[in-house]
């Protein structure tokens, strides 16, 4: 596979961890009325990877910038970035919303890109794709999209697959080797307090009831590194706990793409920033979020990741802790669903079906990736039938998309789900 068309700056470093996949033919392909036209992508780099592989099966024409979820959005939703689409630093400040809903920092200034600039097309001359880790809110779709519309007429949002978050730990001064795969188990109470800030040493006794009464560590402190880019992991993971630890009065910094985190917290840019700040030698006993593509056993050799109390555990009185497989995360979705002919609204809904999953293995942490598609291309011949092609390549069953996807750790949604996405993108023009 050849990935120089793929605009992935240092990610590219990381898919030489991933390991080779085996080529094959896939059941759509490019038009050829369409052959001429590129398609320009970017944000989420959650899912990038996955892209590059779905991308590289489609041939040559597909282009993406892992620039982060925030970039994606504010993209996506500019009319103004012909000269430099999904670079932060060219684009307009937007006004900060609730909760932070994907237009900028916390501050109100330009989230910044979680990679740096990378080679080749980019800066694109449009984007015609925007990727993000969480979905639109109904204030983005109905207020904001509407405002800046021009030709382009009604916004799409669909989803592609779903991850886990992974809670990514450096196992340097931690026993854990008498738990089932010699990985860290947490409780709710356990990661609740650890993302909060209020449990701060690895000796605490709510982390040494979730490890079976053994103690992991006689004293050594928690060091959290978290995001300092706008990131839709980062909106995943915080409004997991805003749900779920807030009940327990141990959250109160509210959810998004940037959130007020302790200030003891470690800071770094991307999933590969954080995974490498987590990793370093002076690395004992620090704890991250990422996705599944940057971490054991994806990358041979990675940070291994925490398993989780699950929802199911709770709710039957049951000890059951999983980590973030592709099992488990298809276990998340076996019981969402959607209403017949679904509006961009109601495929955000996906996010908030699965705060709290209730099958039994369900890893409790899941994040949807969208991506955002407008309803008029007329003005990029040929990018609508790029774009069909793509979204029924990852929508059918038999092709490569679900297995390509699984390499990296994520599900597709159930077949139901991805023929309402099939119809949903059918009705884009020309």
């Amino acid at each position: 596979m050849s990935y120089n068309r793929f605009s992935l700056g240092r990610l590219l470093s990381t898919a030489s961890m991933v390991g080779s996949l085996a080529a094959s033919l896939s059941l759509v392909t490019v038009t050829a009325q369409s052959a001429s036209a590129q398609v320009y992508a970017g944000g989420a780099t959650t899912p990038s990877l996955v892209y590059q592989y779905w991308f590289d099966e489609l041939g040559g024409v597909y282009n993406y910038a892992s620039v982060g979820s925030s970039a994606g959005i504010r993209s996506f939703l500019d009319t103004t970035t012909t000269g430099g689409a999904l670079d932060p630093a060219t684009l307009p400040g937007d006004p900060d919303t609730y909760n932070n809903q994907g237009f900028s920092n916390s501050d109100g200034t330009v989230a910044m890109a979680a990679s740096s600039p990378p080679p080749g097309l980019y800066p694109y001359p449009r984007v015609d794709i925007g990727a993000i880790d969480t979905n639109l809110s109904s204030f983005q779709i109905g207020t904001v999209y509407p405002g800046s519309i021009g030709t382009r007429r009604s916004l799409v949002q669909v989803p592609t697959v779903a991850s886990p978050v992974n809670i990514a730990y450096n196992r340097t001064g931690l026993n854990t080797a008498g738990n089932p795969g010699g990985v860290l188990r947490l409780n709710r109470q356990a990661y609740c307090g650890i993302f909060s800030g209020r449990i701060r040493n690895w000796n605490n006794s709510t982390i040494t009831t979730s490890n079976r009464g053994t103690q992991v560590s006689t004293n050594l402190p928690i060091v959290v590194v978290r995001r300092s880019d706008g990131s839709g992991t980062t909106e995943n993971l915080t409004t997991h706990l805003d749900a779920v630890c807030t009940p327990l009065n141990d959250w109160t910094i509210g959810f998004g793409t940037t959130v007020a985190w302790p200030a003891s917290f470690l800071s770094a840019s991307g999933n590969s920033g954080v995974v490498s700040l987590t990793t370093s030698t002076s690395g004992a006993g620090r704890i991250t979020y990422v996705s599944p593509s940057f971490v054991a056993p994806i990358v041979s050799g990675g940070l291994p990741s925490a398993r989780l109390e699950t929802q199911y555990a709770l709710t039957s009185g049951v000890d059951q802790y999983v980590g973030p497989t592709i099992t488990n995360t298809a276990n998340a979705l076996l019981d969402v669903t959607l209403p017949a002919n679904p509006t961009p609204t109601d495929y955000g809904t996906l996010s908030y079906q699965m705060l709290r999953p209730t099958m039994s293995n369900a890893y409790p942490i899941i994040g949807v990736t969208y991506i955002l598609l407008y309803g008029d291309y007329s003005g990029a011949p040929g990018v609508s039938t790029l774009i069909k092609d793509f979204v029924n390549y990852y929508t059918t069953a038999g092709t490569t998309a679900c297995t390509l996807a699984g390499v990296q750790g994520f599900a597709c949604f159930s077949e139901a789900i991805r023929a309402q996405i099939r119809t949903t993108v059918s009705a884009i023009t020309p």
